[in-house]
């Protein structure tokens, strides 16, 4: 597994000495090993390694979904290790959006409702999210879709929605994929790009 990005000036998120291992004291599997990377506000970063390499068990410890045996994950000048775990559930759900090979969107509600429910949940203002919601389904090349359920959408429609619902409120985001990507149309291309103009950085982990 390696990992490729440029250096800028500030640093959004931080790993510093990550080492993680499985199974047991007397047979440990190292799985990471002195891993250390910065990520900087508009940078997508890619982790590009065959399977069983590592990269899901980095992007759970960098979205503080689990922690490392020893290191520090430094989000926004806050060191993560110190956070509670209600802590860190709040810094998820503000900061973090993960968009796996599942999508993972709420059957029940509408394209719309999926973009918006991150920021319901924190308890932001309504006609701010629907707008903001109306605006990143546009951008992504569903405004025709708006009202429809995730079970009337096409698999690659509703990884859009994933990847709205993601930029409508997270600081951060991770995505996690398999080639062929074939959802990854013009109109996602174009999405990213606005992403980066609002300063959001990703970190994309490719595996074959």
């Amino acid at each position: 597994m390696h990992t490729e990005h440029i250096e800028t000036k500030s640093v959004l998120l931080q790993a510093v000495n990550i080492h993680k291992s499985y199974g047991t004291k007397e047979n440990p599997v190292q799985v990471l090993r002195r891993v250390n990377l910065e990520i900087t506000p508009g940078e997508m970063l890619a982790v590009v390694g065959a399977s069983g390499s590592g990269k899901t068990t980095l992007l759970q410890i960098l979205g503080s979904l689990d922690i490392p045996d020893k290191g520090e994950i430094w989000f926004d000048g806050q060191g993560l290790n110190e956070f509670s775990e209600n802590q860190l559930a709040a810094h998820r759900n503000k900061n973090i959006g993960f968009i796996f090979q599942f999508h993972y969107l709420l059957p029940e509600f509408s394209a719309l409702e999926n973009v918006m429910m991150p920021g319901l949940i924190a308890g932001l203002p309504v006609k701010k999210l629907e707008e903001d919601a109306h605006r990143l389904l546009k951008q992504v090349g569903l405004g025709h879709r708006i009202t429809h359920r995730s079970g009337e959408l096409s698999g690659g429609e509703q990884q859009r929605v994933a990847l709205a619902r993601h930029l409508s409120c997270s600081l951060f985001f991770y995505w996690q994929m398999s080639p062929p990507v074939t959802w990854i149309q013009p109109a996602v291309s174009r999405s990213l790009n606005y992403s980066q103009s609002f300063a959001r950085p990703a970190l994309c982990l490719w595996s074959w």
